[in-house]
């Protein structure tokens, strides 16, 4: 039964959460509680020594409790060291008032020698049980019958010294189908790698007979012969006998997972805790079978009977977990992370996790959807310094096919200052497949991921976005709301496919809520502040190619909040705008398409940005722009995506397709802008930025919408005041080698 104590909210479950992760990152002891310690074994992870290992998984099945509005669960009972009924704070100082302690004060001490002599000899896995080691206190792993299951070898491996291998020798190599290990744990009967010495432990899934590990750069022909099964999704059992049920859980250093299949627990890998750190994990399906055939659903087309919950993430990383790679340069330690909820998850202070050359919501082949139900990753309540990708040869992760966004970073803890920071998402492919274009999915997945391609919201900071492809995703491509500040957008491709020509739009979705969460290439709102948008090619997008707004966001207390000091710089933005998708919501008839670059909309007559004016161009030479703005503003001249200024329809201010020149304005706002590359005859544009404020450094200032197109003269202005000083610039954009070719040959 579920006993209903405790109400305590997302928000002040972390606040809580944090001060006792610092506690035992520290490793500093709790005082012993007043109370009689229950005797209920507090070393959890059974490695024979009570420590943070301990309180972690505790910690998360607390908050787990209390995200869902219950205080106990049958599966987590064994928690409840205090015995009152419930999952509470004095259960997880009763663990840490005993760290250093040794499990059972009454063992006797190992075979030493012996077991320094077998450290490095490879611990054979030869059954398919789920059975415990029969004895920890000699070398060999051997169950009561005599056999060596997985459980057991972990078992071994986590007390003997130096680093330990474990490899699979399960017979059936003339079996076509993969074997499997059903574990039928509880939450606190998990596999645990928790090596007491520190020293790690290698489970390598490739050394089971006729499993190989991939070989493509694109693509995929690993061949997975060990899957590792729970019944976290079993319909038989209820919610209380299957949740906060993990797979299996990494907690302590130097550890590499490779080779298996994980998969139908409520979180399929869980690495967490301060110890838990440069561990590896590569090569693995996580969050589906061998086969890619079924997943953590009870659907593996994941049509209509996806549950509400999903189907458990499939590899999350919490409270202090630090220094982990997931994945890497190589073909053969990518990852296939896709049939989960969220498919990688970074919660609770995560730091310093490197994410490299993964598919995350697609099968092998890098191009079938095989979406995880939520978002592909998810870095949030005050995870920092996490890298997703790269622009090494090797590094980019395919992350497509998800049902929510396919990068979400969030939720920074304004009570206890746990900022989600200094987040990296550089270099992958974002919506596209594997192979450059669109995925194979079902006809309802109208988009690559269902909602945006990256989403930033409630309170984060200094998030580097940068040398992605951002297209063919449902909603934004890139959406930054709720308090976003200090954050930067450059060198993407947003609405255009991987070869940087072809039209791969985002804003394909058709649901109801489209004009709330958007279509554009950008959207930036909800009283976020001090961003750049630059050097990007954003174009083809269904709504507005950058919409900065006052107005909606999901969470209230930043709605019609003032979004101000956006910069917009240095991009090609073009083709942008749907007549469906820009046509104001309902109760409304204004059509707002002629500022489809760049859009300043307007909340209650409170325009964002400062509501700072375009300039105004009056005269156009092919060496010289000239006109007014405000003093001291800098004015960014474009070639416009059309070829004529004056339009039937309106559509007269900006696109800005290529920029040719820039300048600086006097003190009465007079500007010349030397420019290169253009004809007369062409239409230029133009954006006025200022001077931003103080309190931002470097100062961000406000970027105004597209100025009224200006066709250009033929010729060159003989006397232009100042000397135009040429500002060559790389034409297309597209060409810069930094970050191209993005398609593998």
């Amino acid at each position: 039964m579920l006993n209903h104590r405790l109400n305590v909210g997302p928000a002040q479950a972390a606040v809580m959460l944090s001060s006792l992760l610092l506690i035992s990152s520290l490793a500093i002891p709790v005082s012993a509680q007043e109370s009689t310690p229950s005797p209920v074994p507090l070393d959890v992870t059974g490695n024979g020594v009570v420590n943070d290992s301990d309180a972690s998984p505790l910690i998360t099945a607390w908050i787990g409790a209390q995200e869902q509005n219950e205080c106990m669960a049958s599966s987590v009972g064994a928690y409840d060291f205090s015995g009152n009924g419930c999952l509470d704070v004095a259960d997880i100082q009763t663990v840490m008032s005993a760290w250093g302690e040794p499990a059972d004060p009454n063992t006797p001490p190992s075979d030493e020698a012996g077991v320094s002599a077998m450290a490095n000899v490879p611990i054979i896995v030869n059954s398919l049980g789920d059975e415990p080691d029969a004895s920890t206190t000699n070398p060999a792993c051997a169950t009561v019958s005599g056999q060596c299951t997985l459980r057991a070898a972990i078992q071994q491996s986590n007390v003997n010294p130096g680093h330990d291998t474990i490899t699979f020798g399960l017979g059936a190599c003339d079996q076509a189908a993969p074997l499997t290990i059903n574990v039928a744990s509880t939450a606190t009967t998990m596999l645990v790698l928790d090596d007491a010495g520190k020293a790690g432990t290698t489970i390598d899934g490739y050394t089971q007979c006729n499993a190989k590990p991939n070989n493509l750069q694109v693509g995929g022909d690993a061949v997975i012969r060990v899957e590792v099964k729970g019944r976290a999704f079993d319909p038989s059992l209820t919610f209380e006998q299957k949740f906060g049920v993990y797979g299996l859980n990494v907690a302590s250093p130097n550890n590499v997972i490779r080779g298996l299949s994980l998969w139908g627990w409520d979180v399929n890998l869980y690495i967490a805790g301060s110890s838990a750190s440069n561990n590896r994990i590569e090569g693995n399906f996580i969050g589906s079978n061998a086969t890619l055939t079924q997943a953590n659903v009870n659907d593996p087309n994941f049509s209509s009977t996806f549950p509400s919950r999903g189907g458990g993430d499939g590899l999350r990383l919490q409270n202090f977990a630090n220094n982990n790679w997931i994945g890497g340069a190589t073909p053969a330690q990518r990852n296939i992370i896709s049939g989960g909820w969220d498919g990688l998850s970074m919660e609770y202070r995560t730091q310093n996790t490197r994410v490299y050359n993964n598919y995350i919501g697609l099968k092998q082949d890098g191009v079938t959807m095989w979406r995880n139900g939520a978002d592909g990753v998810d870095i949030n309540f005050g995870s920092q310094g996490n890298i997703i990708g790269g622009t090494g040869p090797g590094e980019r992760n395919i992350i497509s096919g998800n049902g929510s966004d396919g990068v979400e970073v969030s939720h920074s803890s304004t009570e206890d200052g746990a900022t989600t920071s200094n987040n990296k998402i550089i270099g992958n492919y974002i919506g596209p497949s594997a192979t450059g274009g669109k995925t194979s999915r079902p006809s309802w997945a109208i988009a690559g991921n269902l909602s945006t391609g990256v989403t930033l919201e409630d309170n984060v900071t200094t998030v580097e976005i940068a040398h992605n492809v951002i297209s063919d995703n449902g909603h934004n491509g890139v959406r930054l709301h709720s308090r976003i500040s200090n954050s930067s957008i450059h060198h993407n491709l947003i609405g255009v496919a991987p070869n940087g020509i072809s039209a791969m739009p985002n804003g394909l979705s058709t649901s109801a809520d489209k004009f709330r969460k958007g279509h554009n290439g950008v959207g930036i709102y909800g009283d976020s502040n001090h961003n750049v948008v630059s050097e990007n090619v954003i174009a083809y997008n269904k709504g507005y190619g950058v919409w900065i707004s006052n107005g909606y966001t999901e969470y209230k207390e930043f709605e019609n909040k003032q979004t101000d000091y956006n910069t917009v710089s240095r991009n090609q933005i073009f083709g942008n705008g749907d007549w469906e998708y820009l046509v104001e919501p309902v109760g409304s008839d204004v059509y707002e398409g002629v500022q489809k670059g760049i859009r300043l909309k307007s909340q209650d007559g409170d325009v964002p940005n400062l509501g700072i004016a375009p300039p105004t161009i009056e005269e156009a030479y092919t060496n010289v722009v000239k006109g007014k703005t405000c003093a001291r503003c800098t004015v960014e001249v474009f070639i416009a995506d059309t070829t004529s200024a004056n339009n039937a329809n309106g559509e007269n201010y900006g696109q800005g397709k290529t920029f040719i020149g820039t300048a600086v304005a006097d003190s009465t706002g007079s500007f010349a802008a030397p420019v290169t590359g253009v004809s007369g005859g062409q239409i230029v544009t133009a954006t006025t930025t200022d001077r931003g404020n103080s309190s931002s450094t470097p100062p961000v200032g406000n970027t105004s919408q597209f100025a009224r197109n200006v066709q250009v003269r033929a010729g060159t202005e003989p006397n232009p005041n100042p000397a135009p000083t040429p500002t060559p610039r790389p034409n297309p954009l597209i060409q810069n080698p930094v970050w191209l070719p993005l398609v593998f040959k």
